[in-house]
């Protein structure tokens, strides 16, 4: 769970209503970030070691590689991959954003397995928590500044 907290400096003479629709818009550019920049990420070998996937066994990865034919993370045979590159559903708040990801493969387990593909696929690394950081700050300004209201001074994100 990605937790950020925006902290205003500075006179404000905002309605709370306006300020929580700054924030939904915000969010709602990280969830479209995320899902178009980021997500793709997750099922190939640099994302896998960008976010600290877990080592499959060696006879998973000999079979995978005799019979698929490729050495991808989180894909077996691509259709959990299509099916979670091609389902948009974001939903945004001005508490945060939820990204909906229809591929319910990944909330499988082996029997004798320690891999939890779902927490592979929900990872956030820290660059990418830098990214949101920089969308939450520029949309949240942009959709103020163009508010009535122009009385915005300074917004700091505290992470």
């Amino acid at each position: 769970m990605l937790k950020i907290t925006i902290a205003w400096t500075g006179y404000i003479a905002l309605p709370k209503r306006a300020f929580a629709r700054a924030q939904k818009m915000a969010w709602a550019a990280v969830g479209e970030h995320h899902f178009n920049k980021n997500l793709r990420k997750h099922f190939t070998l640099a994302g896998a070691r960008e976010y600290g996937y877990t080592e499959r066994k060696r006879s998973y990865r000999a079979r995978k590689l005799r019979e698929k034919r490729h050495k991808r993370p989180l894909v077996w045979s691509g259709e959990t991959r299509r099916r979670a590159l091609s389902m948009k559903n974001i939903k945004a708040t001005s508490k945060g954003v939820t990204l909906r990801i229809n591929a319910p493969t990944l909330n499988r387990k082996g029997r004798n397995s320690n891999v939890n593909m779902r927490e592979e696929m929900e990872t956030i690394s820290p660059g990418e928590i830098r990214e949101i950081e920089g969308i939450l700050q520029r949309e949240i300004v942009a959709a103020l500044r163009t508010d009535k209201s122009k009385r915005v001074r300074r917004l700091a994100l505290i992470a």
